[in-house]
């Protein structure tokens, strides 16, 4: 028997590649940005966040995990880790439970780690 699934039961959110992007959101589920997005963003859960190679985004991200491996501009309130990537370029300000900052990535930023 096949397993199908529909939309509905998926929760999580693609921004595709070649997409621009402005304004503020509110998100559950995974998230994976490659497109050029700007303004706020918030996850409304427990859910990591990626922004892929190609992707970039500038303003306010509001999450639990984020993964970078594209451009960043602005400030990141992580209540996890922000983890950037040899590919990642980030600047602006960061506040989060830890930081990991791969050899290779471009880091400019003000950082302060924080416990609950």
């Amino acid at each position: 028997m096949t397993d199908y699934f529909t939309l509905k039961e998926e929760c999580h959110s693609i921004f595709g590649q070649g997409s621009k992007l402005k304004g503020d959101f509110f998100l559950t589920g995974p998230t994976h940005i490659s497109s050029l997005v700007e303004g706020n963003l918030t996850i409304e859960d427990d859910s990591d966040i990626c922004i892929e190679s190609v992707g970039q985004f500038s303003g306010t991200i509001k999450c639990h995990n984020i993964k970078i491996y594209g451009k960043f501009q602005g400030t990141i309130q992580a209540s996890g880790k922000v983890t950037a990537y040899p590919t990642a370029t980030l600047s602006g300000t960061l506040f989060a439970k830890d930081f990991t900052f791969h050899p290779g990535s471009t880091i400019n930023v003000d950082g302060q780690t924080y416990n609950e």
